[in-house]
């Protein structure tokens, strides 16, 4: 049975962040604090700036699809383009 989700205070969250980083274990503050280890570790990734970060639009991406994933992208695009007049 998961256990219910625990919303921690701002200062609570950098509290865990730096405890973490003075080389508290992951585990003991989640004991302490009633969160995952995970959750910890995601904690202190933030706090460092290492969280999740916008991703430039422009950047190319790369990603594995199927031979009907593509052909069905293709033709929804062309639709795309007919529709809004040719761009």
């Amino acid at each position: 049975m998961p256990r219910p989700a625990k919303n921690l205070k701002l200062e609570e969250r950098i509290e865990v962040a730096r405890r973490f980083a003075a080389g508290e274990s992951a585990k003991d503050l989640a004991v302490a604090f009633g969160i995952s280890p995970r959750h910890v570790n995601r904690l202190a990734k933030e706090e460092a700036g290492e969280g999740i970060a916008m991703r430039d639009p422009s950047e190319a991406v790369s990603f594995r699809a199927s031979r009907s994933e593509l052909d069905a992208f293709d033709v929804n695009q062309h639709a795309k383009v007919t529709h809004l007049g040719g761009l």
